[in-house]
């Protein structure tokens, strides 16, 4: 019944459609490397690479002493947070580096949020459409 839903709900159901209309106004999100949320400020040039297009990078030239040293950095560093790649050691003495490959398990947690989004706004839409004062106009549909 349009007369028993509260006014705040409607007016919070329109900001909610508002905020959700700029990520439901983009397509899906398509498969990329790039990693915004990554986060290696002791390496900025590892950082930029997981921010950055590339798929792989090789780190360490003339920074390890030894594949011990190699092999620690990479289990050091494993999981930080906001980083998807795997770490390979190689090498040996100074020749000693570490592989670093992105994993697109950070995009594939972008999907999921985006239906998500796109759930949500429908719903929304719906919801504001059979009450009398909550007509936004539908976008991203």
């Amino acid at each position: 019944n349009k007369e028993n839903v509260p006014e705040c709900l409607q007016e919070a159901s329109l900001i909610q459609i508002k905020f959700l209309e700029e990520t439901v106004s983009k397509d899906e999100p398509k498969m990329n490397w790039h990693q915004p949320n990554a986060t290696f400020p002791q390496y900025p040039d590892v950082e930029a690479f997981l921010k950055g297009p590339s798929e792989q990078m090789v780190f360490g030239r003339n920074i390890f002493c030894s594949i011990h040293e190699a092999r620690n950095w990479a289990s050091n560093h494993a999981n930080d947070k906001g980083c998807y790649m795997t770490l390979t050691p190689s090498g040996k003495a100074r020749n000693a580096v570490v592989t670093i490959v992105k994993t697109n398990e950070g995009f594939e947690k972008q999907i999921p949020a985006y239906k998500a989004c796109v759930k949500e706004y429908k719903s929304l839409l719906k919801f504001c459409s059979q009450t009398s004062k909550c007509h936004p106009e539908e976008k991203g549909s």
